[in-house]
């Protein structure tokens, strides 16, 4: 009895150190904190993915059952290898796909049929480059900007959403101040070198020089 006791009693510690090492793999949601305070829950388990791309409520299968919230309950969302963010949109909130990690994050909230087969792709154009000192955005990104599809950056500084408008004159008015730390760029954005769909680049370009 002795030696099987130890046989089980190993298999059930291989069995829950694999399981708590495999936590890093698991999808979650992290529900937003009452007047957004950093004591946020979060749920581990696996996102119900939507069929066609659009959350309108977040589901998730946990241990004890299935449990749904609203866009605006949810701070963010792990699915897979994709994170999400819960984003103002309207009168609701949206979740949309972060497309850049680093200093600062981007977000593309894109509205094609095709949505989540799409945003591998956008990572893909978007993924940094070291060693480059600009690169021009390539046709994808001007094809899928339309009026209903907006870019995000996470301002670090306020920790706050901002969308990245169409206009020039506004995208220097209310997002230059973000990259005001890297001289170089700020300076090519308010003299209008850099246009706003070069914000996946721009804020490529930023977290490259952050992070050297």
């Amino acid at each position: 009895m002795y030696p099987n006791f130890k046989i089980l009693l190993l298999l059930i510690l291989v069995l829950f150190f694999t399981r708590v090492k495999g936590q890093d793999t698991m999808d979650f949601v992290v529900l937003r904190s009452e007047k957004n305070l950093l004591n946020n829950d979060t749920i581990f388990g696996m996102i119900e993915m939507p069929h066609k791309g659009v959350f309108w409520n977040v589901k998730i299968k946990t241990n004890s059952g299935k449990r749904k919230f609203k866009t605006k309950e949810v701070k963010g969302l792990k699915a897979g290898n994709l994170y999400f963010a819960s984003i103002p949109y309207g009168k609701s909130n949206a979740i949309v796909p972060r497309i850049i990690q680093g200093k600062i994050d981007l977000y593309f909230y894109y509205t094609g049929s095709d949505r989540l087969s799409f945003i591998p792709k956008m990572q893909e154009e978007y993924k940094p480059i070291k060693n480059v000192s600009f690169y021009t955005p390539v046709a994808i990104s001007n094809a899928i900007w339309d009026a209903t599809s907006n870019f995000y950056i996470l301002d670090p500084s306020s920790n706050k959403y901002l969308k990245i408008p169409r206009s020039k004159d506004k995208f220097i008015e209310q997002i230059s101040f973000v990259f005001k730390s890297n001289e170089e760029i700020y300076n090519k954005i308010i003299t209008g070198e850099y246009d706003p769909i070069q914000i996946g680049k721009i804020v490529n370009l930023f977290n490259n020089y952050e992070e050297n």
